[in-house]
């Protein structure tokens, strides 16, 4: 339950000290502190907490300061108040972000690359993929991709359609019967089966390489319009030799 609560977005003496009042109920902070096992000066800096986050309630009876849980359901307006907020966190970053980018330099060259393990990141950096300005030009082992990330696959697919983005799909395996449709062009050759079991894609500024590797996939992303348009090049020189499916 400790764990649950922790989910919820509670500290770890948040969630202990919120589960001992809803087992006590309406009590005084002594009772509390015996419940939850922790010391004096942290439960009292807790409960004031609680209080503010509109899970803890007090008064006083008898002159003694008596604290209440609040109902659970209290977490479903807590949340709902966390997501009016990234809402209108996101629209004032999509005001934002033009005249950010008007009065950023661009005579810096400062490339960056950042390397990801497991795939717990693979949705994360998948997905950046939606929220490029341009067509995604890239080429995959489009089977061991259905292997080992056939949702993350499918969210980039989905996201891309939402937002009108194309794609140019180089296959480096004929294993699957694929086509193109009418914002993915294949690109592949009848019989090409590549040693190539990973993932490259260009797009914007980026390069994103991955290794399929079943226990632990390694991901590269690369920062650089330079570099970036010279893979890029690289497809389309590539694209010349192979026919769309």
């Amino acid at each position: 339950m400790i764990e649950a609560l922790e989910k919820l977005g509670l500290s770890r003496n948040e969630s202990i000290i919120y589960f001992s009042c809803l087992c006590l109920g309406s009590t005084h902070a002594t009772s509390i502190i015996r419940k939850s096992g922790l010391a004096k000066s942290t439960v009292y800096n807790t409960l004031e907490a609680l209080v503010t986050k509109w899970l803890v309630s007090s008064y006083i009876r008898e002159s003694v300061k008596i604290f209440t849980p609040e109902d659970p359901h209290q977490f479903r307006v807590l949340l709902n108040n966390e997501k009016r907020g990234v809402f209108q966190k996101m629209n004032i970053l999509e005001k934002t972000i033009p005249s950010l980018k008007g009065i950023q330099n661009e005579h810096v060259h400062n490339p960056k690359v950042r390397m990801y393990e497991w795939e717990s990141w693979v949705r994360t950096v998948l997905t950046e993929g939606i929220e490029s300005s341009e067509k995604i030009s890239c080429m995959m082992h489009y089977g061991e991709m259905q292997i080992y990330f056939p949702e993350y696959y499918a969210e980039l697919m989905h996201g891309c359609d939402k937002r009108g983005i194309k794609r140019d799909i180089i296959c480096a395996d004929t294993s699957l019967d694929i086509s193109s449709d009418a914002r993915t062009t294949i690109w592949s050759k009848k019989g090409w089966i590549s040693d190539m079991h990973g993932y490259v894609a260009a797009f914007d500024h980026f390069i994103h390489f991955i290794t399929f590797r079943k226990n632990n996939p390694l991901w590269i992303i690369i920062e650089d319009r330079d570099i970036a348009k010279c893979m890029k090049s690289l497809f389309r020189s590539l694209q010349s030799t192979l026919v769309s499916t």
